[in-house]
């Protein structure tokens, strides 16, 4: 669990929406703390879920340079998501 100020308010509204099955967007200007809202977010589904599938991918690394279309992004998630369990994608 990474280290960082809860922001409640925040938490309280993307939690509504975790096991719903819609897509969740953050959008904002870089350096205003979206990546950590998805920390909290994270956190939160494994306070719910036993073992959920939670796959997480930062563009910013060259792990990932290789998911540069939409093709290779959705086999890498294909690839990492697990048929009998419920796969939240982040």
């Amino acid at each position: 669990m990474k280290a960082y100020i809860t922001r409640e308010i925040y938490k309280r509204y993307i939690d509504r929406y975790i096991g719903k099955e819609i897509i969740k967007v953050l959008v904002g200007q870089r350096r205003v703390g979206k990546s950590y809202l998805l920390f909290q977010a994270m956190d939160s589904i494994r306070e719910q879920f036993s073992a959920p599938n939670i796959i997480y991918i930062n563009l910013e690394t060259n792990e990932f340079e290789k998911l540069n279309t939409s093709v290779s992004l959705y086999d890498y998630i294909k690839s990492k998501s697990k048929e009998e369990e419920k796969n939240e994608n982040e």
